[in-house]
Formats: C-alpha cells, structure tokens, sequence
C-alpha cells in the first residue's frame, strides 16, 4: 500500500478577501513521485484532532511558508519578518512533538526545518543578512528561478543525510532570509552551507527525523536531492 503523508498547509486572503489553505503543488508532486499519498493538513485544525489524524497517516511533511511569530523563540525582531500566522506556528509545532511521541517519520523543509528547531527549543535569525556577519546571499527570492542552485552544501560524512544522498556536497537552491542560529541540544546538523549556516538537521534517537532549508521539491529532479523524498516515504513504510 502506498503511505499517506500529511502535509501542513498554509493561509492566504483571495482578492474578494476570502481566507483560503494554500500549499505550492511541488510538494504534492514530490511526494506522489515518491511513492505517497498525499493529504493536505490545513492550517487551524484543532489540537485535539491530532491524534486521530496521526492514526490514519504515515509521515508528516512540513512545508515552506512565511515567518515564524519572532515571540516563539525570543528572537529579534526585523522588518523583513512577513507572513505570520500564529495558528500555523501552533500547529506545527504540535505536530513536530506528535511526530517524536509517535516515531513517525518527519521531514521539514524550508520554515520546516525552522520550525522543528524552535518546537524542540532552538532558535533563528530574523534576517541573515543583518545578524550574520559575512553570510551568503541565501533569499533568492521573489524574482529568481525557484529551481537555481545558488550555493553549495556540505555534508557531515557520518550523518543519516550522507548515508541517503552517497555525497559529501552538491548545489542546492536556497530560498529563505532567516536559518537557525542556536541548534536545539536534541537536534544534530547534518549539512552546512559554506557561510556556515545550518542547511540540514536530524534526530538520532527518532527513527526518521530530517529537516533541509533548501527546497529539494522545486529541483525533485535533480540528484541527489530527490533521494531524500524516496528515503522519507520508504522510512513511513517501515515506521508509519
């Protein structure tokens, strides 16, 4: 059977200011190239839904998005903070901890990866550009091609992340303007981007825990990255 993943959504008004769940269909088509079902987690769904949404799935997939509320983490606020959803800080952050009371597979990407280190304590720069001296231009966003490998990334040869890709460094896209600053003690770095930036976090003591800062569903075609989708939904088979 194929696993059903759940993947978090996020929230935008229309133009007739109507709210609706949005997700970008990359992460849909990844997961279904992967081997997944794929089912959409919207942004609001109580707390005490949680368990029985964890009952029927078999992997969480936590996607980009807007920026964490800066109050989570007693981080610095900066004006190019945008995007906050208070609602879907909160959902995630329940589904980071359901993700580790369950040991079912979790894989974040982007704000995914963000949000596992400040559900589990860590915390952010509000803006790398401004708080990291001599950093990397990694917010390659809005007016660039999604899929450009802006910068490279450097495994650690002894992580879960270089047993799945089979490669010390490869280029990757980046797409963000905030990265973790202080890692969670539960959390290992598994890849750093040459200015130093985590680009990559596991667990060790949880059977499937990975979060990326690139975005490996915009170049799913790209080797090796597309790797660690096929891990994660053959991981659900096993753990889920």
């Amino acid at each position: 059977m194929q696993p059903i993943i759940g993947i978090s959504a996020g929230r935008e008004r229309s133009d007739t200011n109507i709210q609706k769940i949005c997700l970008i269909d990359k992460y849909i088509e990844a997961i279904y190239l992967s081997g997944g079902i794929p089912l959409i987690i919207p942004t609001g769904l109580p707390e005490e839904s949680i368990p029985d949404l964890f009952a029927k799935i078999d992997g969480i997939l936590l996607t980009g998005g807007g920026d964490i509320e800066t109050n989570r983490f007693n981080g610095e606020d900066h004006p190019r903070v945008y995007g906050v959803d208070k609602l879907r800080d909160q959902l995630e952050i329940e589904l980071v901890h359901a993700a580790l009371d369950s040991k079912k597979p979790l894989l974040g990407i982007c704000r995914g990866i963000q949000i596992i280190n400040v559900a589990l304590g860590g915390d952010l720069y509000t803006d790398i550009s401004d708080q990291k001296s001599e950093a990397l231009r990694h917010d390659w966003f809005p007016d660039y091609p999604r899929d450009l490998l802006s910068h490279e990334v450097v495994i650690e040869s002894d992580s879960l992340i270089f047993s799945l890709v089979g490669l010390k460094q490869f280029m990757v896209n980046s797409l963000h303007h905030q990265a973790i600053r202080n890692l969670s003690e539960l959390l290992n770095a598994s890849a750093f981007s040459p200015d130093g930036i985590v680009e990559a976090v596991e667990m060790k003591s949880h059977p499937y825990l990975i979060g990326v800062q690139w975005h490996p569903e915009w170049i799913y075609s790209v080797e090796p990255t597309n790797r660690i989708f096929v891990s994660f939904i053959n991981a659900t088979k096993t753990h889920g």
